[in-house]
């Protein structure tokens, strides 16, 4: 038996700090230098969100490969810096327009 489908469900993402480098710790800090997105905006795969610097280098940090459709975006932290782990943004995916 096919399992029920909840209707008006919708599970958001939320993407925290990954491990950036090699020895990335929890306690090292990263500063925000630049967001590519703001809230309402759509992402789409592959787009980038931030960029940031770590010790020594700027990083660019893409969608995460588990998004594989539209997204907008919710939230953002209002941190400037953060931490491994710590809360960057949240996405919802986008309802496919029925209007066809």
């Amino acid at each position: 038996m096919p399992a029920t489908l909840l209707t008006g469900v919708r599970i958001c993402m939320e993407i925290y700090l990954p491990k950036l480098f090699e020895l990335h710790t929890q306690p090292d800090i990263v500063k925000i230098t630049t967001w590519y997105v703001s809230q309402g905006s759509v992402v789409q795969p592959g787009d980038d969100l931030i960029e940031v610097w770590a010790p020594g280098r700027r990083i660019t940090i893409p969608t995460p490969p588990e998004l594989t459709t539209p997204h907008r975006v919710v939230q953002l932290t209002q941190d400037k810096e953060l931490h491994l782990g710590d809360f960057l943004i949240k996405l919802e995916p986008i309802a496919p327009s029925t209007s066809d």
